[in-house]
């Protein structure tokens, strides 16, 4: 279970797109560590890089404290799972997984029981004589982990295995994938653009944007404490609210004022220094924040529709062209002829400069 460590890993393609700038970061040893961001941002060179399907123009891969940047993908030792599964068609559920102990030249015997071994683990076991046409997408997906497994890999590498499942399966196998990865406990690069999947199963995460790393952190540290407004716009369901303007201070009462739109959040308090500054983005989550009802003044919000989730509900609400998300309590009643206003609940909101985007007022 080695640690793995990005020493200014750079990578452009012919076309000239860079896909990595100067990557520096170190997944422990036995993590559970996610790269996600949104498509093209580098997460699958990144991940195929550690693979050594992809090469690297500058900088150094390390595993422990093996150099491997040059090695060919055999010596590295790595267990890997694909999008589109890559099963060989032609063979059985029992030979697909068996395939890589063939390759290392172990015997039947060895290979029979490592065979069955795995595919009890992954619930394979009555399915091993069936070909991949006659199997669904999570049952396909398990043969793919239970081929990854089988080899005793390292390192696991998962390169959006979820994606073509629907959403019942797409949970369920995130939990197999969770439990196995407490069974064996090896260090394991998962990728994905969905920010679900990284938030339930990440130790920590690596937010990725167009060949950069924005911020490294565990899922609480990057829903709670966001350093860019990238990361706090990216990550989190549903999407943070933003309005964009300045604090302003009215008769006694504390505001956060959409320029644009003149809409204000009701604030306790606003942060030292910030009254000198404008063009504040303030960005606030669904939970962080409540309705009142009121009488129709500027920038005061009507009901707009309502989302139920369970055990709880989400309320849009719109002011002119602004709309803002609002966790609501079950006995909120309905009413499209009501005027609400917005308040912050114990200043939960977070400031970036509207230019930089960078984080303000920490």
């Amino acid at each position: 279970m080695p640690s793995i460590r990005f020493d200014s890993v750079a990578k452009t393609y012919e076309n000239g797109y860079n896909a990595l700038n100067n990557i520096s970061f170190t997944i422990e040893e036995g993590e559970f560590f996610v790269l996600v961001g949104p498509s093209g941002c580098g997460k699958s060179t990144l991940l195929r890089s550690v693979a050594g399907l992809e090469s690297i123009q500058k900088g150094s891969i390390f595993f422990d404290n093996n150099d491997v940047t040059n090695a060919e993908p055999k010596q590295r030792n790595i267990g890997m799972v694909f999008q589109n599964y890559a099963l060989y068609p032609h063979l059985s559920v029992y030979e697909n997984i068996a395939f890589p102990l063939e390759i290392q030249k172990k015997n039947k015997t060895e290979i029979n029981d490592a065979v069955v071994s795995v595919a009890t683990q992954v619930s394979l076991q009555n399915l091993l004589d069936r070909k991949p046409k006659e199997l669904s997408g999570g049952q396909r997906q398990r043969v793919a982990l239970a081929r990854a497994i089988v080899k005793n890999p390292s390192i696991f590498l998962f390169d959006e295995p979820l994606s073509n499942l629907d959403a019942h399966l797409r949970a369920q196998m995130r939990l197999e994938i969770l439990s196995l990865h407490q069974r064996y406990k090896k260090t394991s690069i998962y990728v994905t653009h969905d920010q679900i999947e990284a938030m339930t199963m990440a130790t920590r995460i690596a937010v990725m944007k167009e060949g950069n790393i924005i911020q490294i952190g565990t899922p609480s540290e990057l829903y709670l404490n966001p350093k860019t407004y990238f990361v706090a716009t990216f990550i989190g369901s549903p999407t943070i609210n933003t309005f964009e303007g300045k604090f302003i201070e009215n008769k006694g009462k504390y505001l956060f004022q959409d320029t644009k739109s003149g809409i204000c959040l009701r604030v306790n308090s606003i942060p030292e220094n910030a009254q000198s500054q404008e063009n504040i983005l303030c960005c606030f989550r669904s939970e962080s924040c409540t309705i009142s009802p009121s009488s129709k003044v500027d920038g005061a919000f009507t009901f707009e529709y309502i989302e139920y989730v369970g055990n709880e509900s989400l309320g849009t609400f719109l002011s002119g062209e602004q709309r803002i998300t609002v966790r609501l309590s079950a006995n909120f009643s309905q009413d499209i002829t009501q005027w609400y206003t917005l308040h912050s609940i114990d200043n939960q909101f977070f400031c970036f400069d509207a230019s930089t985007k960078e984080r303000i007022f920490e």
